[in-house]
């Protein structure tokens, strides 16, 4: 079997959904090593506050930038290793800290919110609410936003890339042979997630016919080779050029929600 990996330009990321803190130390004991190998570039990690500093203590040895996600009920108090960053899920919570994003919905409700946060510094992270039903509605958000902020960098989540660029790069919605692009991309979803029970998913869409497979007794690397040669990863393709070809071309707005398209074309078929 040969070794499949992500490019550096594809910034892998891994999003770990266990449910306890033996769980999250059993999976990087068994298989930090091939996150390195496959080029994983971030991990999320999601875990309930009341069981961060068991978390941190499992984390000492994983040298990857770690994300973690949480709902904070207070400040840190205790020292963070360089490279953990926590994503601050509460929100009736904003904390300014370097280490800590405060993640808010992007709506229509918390416009004034962002606009406040964003001009005083506080790290945010923008999770768009995106329904492709009524897509006027986000990108209307997303807009005002842009014009409320002017020259600020903005954190935004969801895998919402600029619509120019999705056209002109096709390798964005998965529509390069990994083999014959001249990048030699890996083919694979660039956002994995891993529940509970081991399952893969793309992109936090979890739907059986777009399944990755299981890693609980198996190896990753045979896993996501595996699926490269599977009726998921045809699907998960065919999904790509159906969003490619009947959502893209006439699409009137600036940035493009890829994996909320997929996730609806998806639940179609």
């Amino acid at each position: 079997m040969k070794n499949i990996k992500y490019l550096d330009m594809e910034n892998a990321t891994l999003r770990l959904q266990l449910d306890t803190i033996e769980e999250y130390e059993q999976f990087f004991s068994q298989y930090f090593e091939d996150l390195v190998d496959l080029n994983f570039k971030r991990i999320y990690v999601k875990i309930s506050s009341n069981y961060l500093q068991e978390l941190l203590n499992t984390l000492q040895s994983v040298k990857l930038p770690i994300i973690i996600e949480t709902d904070l009920l207070d400040d840190l108090t205790f020292d963070i290793s360089d490279n953990i960053i926590f994503i601050n899920t509460n929100s009736d919570l904003q904390i300014n800290k370097n280490n800590i994003y405060n993640q808010v919905i992007l709506n229509e409700s918390n416009i004034e919110k962002l606009v406040d946060l964003t001009n005083n510094n506080v790290n945010v992270i923008i999770e768009p609410e995106v329904d492709v039903k009524n897509i006027y509605k986000i990108n209307d958000c997303l807009n005002t936003l842009f014009q409320r902020v002017p020259n600020k960098l903005l954190n935004i989540g969801n895998y919402i890339v600029p619509t120019s660029l999705l056209k002109e790069h096709p390798c964005n919605c998965y529509l390069c042979d990994g083999w014959k692009c001249h990048k030699k991309i890996s083919g694979l979803p660039k956002v994995i997630l891993i529940d509970k029970d081991y399952n893969l998913y793309p992109h936090m869409i979890i739907n059986k016919n777009l399944y990755l497979g299981n890693i609980k007794n198996d190896n990753f690397q045979r896993v996501l080779s595996n699926y490269l040669k599977s009726k998921e990863y045809e699907m998960f393709i065919k999904c790509c050029k159906r969003v490619f070809v009947e959502y893209l071309p006439n699409y009137p707005f600036q940035y493009f929600p890829v994996a909320e398209y997929i996730k609806e074309v998806a639940n179609e078929m």
